[in-house]
């Protein structure tokens, strides 16, 4: 069957039970029963008659050019004792125009039919209104597109498999693709396992590959093909899946994304740079300095892993290279006086200092470090220490500050210092300093966690340098006068590096909007390059689409805070600025984790960071960043530097975490037991914050109406007149939603049975019942 439609997802509806798995929602024939609650149901509910589960959902995506060609096969199991009457049901909101479509259930094609909006919009009413159950609100307004009726028996399964192609989105040069996930979010357990696997083949070289929803693995085997995958386990989707991506014939590849909510306002802007794959024959020569802890502390695992880490990068050191081995305890012994140009004899020998490498002894930091930079003298090559401990300093200069005044001092050839800290009795604030005055970033090895995979992620960035040194400029038409600010708060701030096959991600603010010119300057072999490109900076952004980008900034703007009230002390202006971005993002910080309290206005914007109140807080103190060695002082300054280094605008993605999560809830990294856990009480829905107070959901717009300093209540009496009362499933209800936007029924069928939401539509404040 051809025909041309928008589409989303596809929902199975069961004529017969009441459960939703997988990227599908799962609905009775007879509408008076309810499709379950975002996974894990907090509240107690009676039990199914009929279940089902899936198993595996496999999407296959190829990419050429425009034109997406998807494939996603499905394994459904019926654990009930009755059969199963399911359809497959798909809402259409977005503009992509479907060209083929095909649904095979075991092999077999299922005839289908298309309806258009408003009668799409009938049967999702119908459905909400009939088992007061919101779920499908946010895909009212759409087309649907629905197949005709099969069974699954009993403990058997049904391998559904969907196949489709359509012309992607393409706006300034990106190519967007999005495979929609969250319906999965409806389901009575995790998802076992979901797989994406998608290739990129193009006419041009492909630049940019970028996921701004997961962080996903990207291969590129040649200048014009990329692949991307994503493998989630025993997980429930609460983002839709999301690929930019861009092709040009220039050096570096360079896309610049805006999005400005108000006129007024500061707007928001994300900047992808990307090298072209170069040849071998193109390397550019750097030196590497490996310099590793032999301490007695390292005796064990951890030596043997040093080694290996330290072997990986002497192995892929390439010809002209230039290297030295530094190994100390309370002493320095390096694998040569002076730097070795790298071929196969100096390879070989090496090697074999480090196989000599024993640990026993002190840890003299300071010397270390001198040492190695003190063997640097050519300021054009590309430099890279790549420094490795598992302790504080114990023998020589012992003092945080003169280490790294000391280590600062040395370094005349602005090398960048890569630091590895391993266990938890390393001093992580030393480590975090050295790295932002050196240039350079920290990694923070777990006890159960494997050295090597640490130095040999680092060493595979900075591989093989492209362009060093390189400052970004971002300047408007001279009509415009571009000699006022015009961007501020970039990150990462300074001047960087680019690798090839390694993507660099900006963000910044910026003041004024219009046509705008990227330049990107830096050293090629110790010849300076500039190379310019065209953008626009949008005055309003007439939609979400690129929403993403305003949270992402605050991510990376809350990690600099930190870092900087890490090394240089707490003041006020940085401490309630970073209350204000944490509530206003839903961006939860152990400084912040005031945020997760039921009995907490969100927006209590209290001196209580600066000073403990009489009222009870439960959020951390900054006086824990006095803490260096430990778990917590380990697992905070980690969370710093992911916070400074992300990618995804996702705070409700993290690898297991522990607790079950509600669905959307922001997921954190406790500082106590380093392990991630969810905060239920705090939900993230687009670019929507809820916040839980009690019964009640809430925004940081909305937060101010409570009242109360034990319990946080809601005075109707003195909100008469400021707060709009509708009761769910009601009239005014349904004509609230038919205005509103996706993200916005996103958000109301959200709302639990038990929940009441007080929220702000179109500058009308609603308390929806």
């Amino acid at each position: 069957m051809k025909f041309r439609f928008q589409l989303l997802t596809f929902v199975l509806l069961l004529l017969q039970v009441n459960f939703s798995f997988g990227q599908g929602l799962l609905l009775e024939k007879d509408h008076r029963y309810r499709m379950p609650r975002p996974w894990p149901i907090i509240r107690p509910v009676p039990a199914p008659v009929t279940s089902y589960s899936i198993q595996k959902i496999d999407i296959d995506v190829k990419l050429k050019d425009q034109i997406a060609d998807v494939q996603v096969s499905q394994v459904f199991l019926n654990t009930g004792n009755r059969i199963i009457e399911s359809q497959f049901v798909f809402p259409l909101p977005y503009e992509a125009a479907i060209d083929q479509m095909t649904l095979l259930v075991d092999g077999n094609e299922l005839p289908a039919k298309l309806l258009s909006k408003e009668e799409a919009r009938k049967k999702y009413e119908a459905i909400v209104r009939a088992s007061k159950d919101p779920a499908l609100l946010e895909w009212m307004g759409h087309g649907l597109f629905q197949t005709s009726v099969f069974p699954i028996p009993p403990g058997e399964k049904r391998t559904v498999t969907l196949h489709y192609t359509h012309l992607l989105r393409k706006a300034d040069g990106v190519t967007d693709f999005l495979y929609p996930l969250t319906a999965g979010r409806y389901t009575s357990k995790p998802i076992e396992k979901l797989t994406i696997s998608l290739s990129i083949d193009s006419k041009l070289p492909i630049k940019n590959v970028y996921s701004p929803s997961h962080a996903v693995k990207i291969k590129r085997p040649s200048k014009k093909r990329a692949q991307v995958t994503l493998t989630l386990n025993k997980t429930v989707p609460s983002e839709d899946f999301r690929l930019l991506f861009d092709v040009n014939k220039k050096k570096i590849g360079a896309s610049l994304f805006s999005f400005r909510p108000k006129k007024n306002e500061d707007g928001y802007f994300l900047l992808l740079a990307t090298p072209q794959i170069k040849a071998k024959q193109e390397h550019i020569a750097k030196t590497v300095i490996f310099v590793v802890d032999k301490s007695g502390s390292m005796t064990g695992e951890k030596i043997n892993q040093a080694r290996e880490a330290a072997k990986f990068v002497l192995n892929r050191l390439q010809e002209d290279d230039l290297f030295n081995i530094v190994s100390y305890n309370a002493n320095v012994e390096s694998f040569s006086p002076e730097l070795q140009r790298c071929d196969d004899q100096s390879r070989a020998k090496g090697l074999a200092f480090i196989d000599d490498i024993r640990s026993g002894g002190s840890t003299n930091i300071h010397a270390a470090l001198t040492s190695a930079m003190g063997q640097l003298a050519d300021t054009k090559r590309p430099t890279y220490i790549i420094f490795l401990t598992d302790g504080v300093p114990t023998a020589g200069v012992t003092n945080e500050l003169k280490i790294a005044h000391a280590t600062s001092a040395a370094n005349k050839v602005r090398a960048r210092l890569l630091n590895v800290g391993v266990g938890y009795d390393v001093n992580s604030r030393l480590l975090d300093r050295l790295a932002r005055e050196n240039h350079g970033l920290s990694e923070y090895v777990r006890p159960n966690e494997n050295i090597e995979e640490y130095v040999s992620r680092i060493y595979n960035r900075i591989t093989s340098p492209v362009m060093t040194n390189v400052e970004l400029a971002i300047t408007l038409d001279e009509k415009r006068n571009s000699n006022s600010r015009l961007i501020n708060r970039l990150y990462p701030s300074g001047r960087f590096d680019l690798f090839a096959g390694e993507q660099a991600v900006f963000v910044g603010r910026y003041v004024r909007s219009g046509k705008a010119e990227i330049t990107l300057a830096g050293d090629v072999v110790g010849q300076t390059e500039e190379i310019t490109f065209d953008a626009n900076l949008v005055s309003k952004s007439s939609d979400q689409t690129y929403a993403f980008i305003e949270k992402l900034w605050a991510i990376r703007r809350i990690g600099e805070i930190i870092d900087d009230i890490d090394l240089n002390g707490k003041n006020k202006e940085l401490v309630d600025e970073l209350v204000q971005l944490s509530t206003k993002h839903g961006i939860i910080t152990p400084y912040t984790s005031f945020l997760a309290d039921e009995n907490v206005k969100p927006t209590d914007q209290m001196e209580s960071l600066s000073f403990q109140s009489n009222r009870r807080r439960t959020h951390s103190s900054f006086d824990e960043l006095d803490v260096v060695t430990g778990k917590s002082a380990t697992s905070q300054r980690a969370t710093k530097q992911s916070f400074k280094a992300a990618k995804q605008a996702n705070t409700h993605s993290a690898p297991s975490a522990g607790a079950p999560a509600a669905a959307n809830a922001v997921v954190i990294r406790d500082a106590e037991t380093d392990k991630y856990v969810a905060v239920n009480t705090v939900r993230q829905i687009g670019s929507i914050t809820i916040y839980k107070r009690g019964d009640y959901l809430c925004t940081s717009e909305t937060a101010d109406l409570f009242s109360g300093d034990e319990k946080l209540v809601l005075d109707m009496k003195k909100l008469k007149g400021k707060v709009t009362v509708i009761d769910r499933f009601s009239k005014e209800y349904f004509a609230i939603c038919q205005k509103n936007t996706a993200e916005e029924n996103r958000v109301l069928s959200s709302q639990a049975e038990a929940e009441q939401l007080l929220i702000k539509l179109r500058g009308m404040t609603y308390l929806i019942r």
